[in-house]
């Protein structure tokens, strides 16, 4: 990522995520509220006995 690149931020219907699209080709896929709770809501709907999260950190 560069200081001049913009990025436009994009929902997935189909994945319930969101991702980012740079002037500078790169992209990058994360979660936010809106994402979450929609796979909250999703695994209430089928009655899951639990979910996972992984975070992966790093320092850059």
């Amino acid at each position: 990522m560069d200081d001049k690149s913009v990025y436009t931020y994009v929902w997935n219907d189909k994945a319930a995520s969101p991702y980012l699209h740079g002037t500078d080709k790169l992209w990058l896929s994360f979660e936010d509220v809106r994402s979450v709770k929609a796979k909250a809501n999703y695994a209430k709907e089928l009655n899951i006995a639990g979910v996972m999260v992984y975070h992966i950190g790093r320092n850059f």
